[in-house]
């Protein structure tokens, strides 16, 4: 954590970042916005398959809710108080079950950041390593991954049939077709934030490889999911992984390029997610109590 607070090994790479955010063209800032709008899309769409059974409500109410939870989250480590900005547009006697279905959403966020994590840290780590090394790696990587997440979906099964606990209640409507797609949705959140990054990286570092940049990529997003560290201060956390998983030359591109997601994918939608908390709390909906 000490890395918060190293303000002077900054100052170099803080200097350049000015000058580089404003060689990134409009039309770039267009696409990174579209591209905002459908990562919290298919976050809602997550959130929706997830407490539509729960509480059936409007796309556009559980859109409020996805932005609230992310609103509250941004001052508390890894976004952890994300579910109880979500619950809050859940009625009272249903909270404990949305919690456990937030919970369960995350996990699957996380499973795909590590999954993809660990085969970018393996790139990083292995540079001189042959194409056919790498995709083995990648290959045996991923093998591994769909074994522990059937070993954990069918002791899950096991452990609810055997035990009948009342906890397990809670996820007893989702189907394997709901979780593949809540598996698909946090596959695709991930594509398009690697996207968002790639695209302003790549901008000011286009003779990096594109191997290199999505393993460096990968990995910088790994140590982001670990590292307990509030949103609202990600950013510096932010700029000492750049510096970690990018060369000498590329550290600028990476700090800005991660800046860029960071302003764009956490502070613009909390933005908007403070407000529409507020405007909710004060309509005292009565679905809430």
């Amino acid at each position: 954590m000490s890395f918060l607070f190293q303000w002077k090994d900054k100052n170099a790479l803080f200097k350049q970042i000015p000058d580089l955010l404003s060689q990134v063209p409009v039309s770039i800032w267009l696409v990174l916005l579209l591209l905002m709008m459908l990562n919290w899309g298919l976050e809602t769409v997550k959130w929706r398959i997830l407490s539509h059974k729960i509480y059936p409500t409007s796309w556009m109410n559980q859109m409020k809710a996805v932005l609230a939870g992310l609103a509250i989250s941004t001052l508390v480590p890894n976004r952890m108080a994300e579910y109880g900005g979500r619950i809050w547009f859940i009625p009272a006697k249903k909270r404990w079950q949305a919690v456990g279905r937030s919970m369960l959403g995350g996990v699957f966020q996380l499973g795909i950041t590590v999954w993809l994590g660990i085969i970018g840290a393996v790139i990083v780590t292995e540079n001189d390593a042959q194409p056919v090394d790498l995709l083995g790696w990648g290959l045996a990587i991923s093998i591994a991954f769909v074994c522990f997440v059937l070993l954990i979906y069918f002791g899950f099964a096991w452990i609810k049939s055997t035990f009948q606990w009342k906890w397990l209640d809670y996820f007893h409507e989702l189907k394997v077709k709901d979780l593949f797609l809540i598996f698909i949705a946090s596959l695709g959140r991930y594509i398009v934030f690697s996207t968002q990054f790639f695209l302003v990286f790549n901008l000011f570092c286009p003779q990096q490889h594109v191997i290199d940049t999505l393993g460096a990529l990968g990995a910088m997003f790994l140590a982001q999911s670990v590292i307990p560290i509030p949103a609202v201060l990600d950013w510096s956390a932010r700029f000492e992984l750049a510096k970690m998983f990018t060369g000498r030359e590329a550290q600028a591109a990476a700090a800005t390029a991660s800046l860029v997601l960071w302003m764009i994918n956490l502070m613009l939608p909390s933005f908007w997610g403070i407000i529409l908390f507020i405007l909710h709390k004060k309509t005292k909906n009565h679905d809430l109590e």
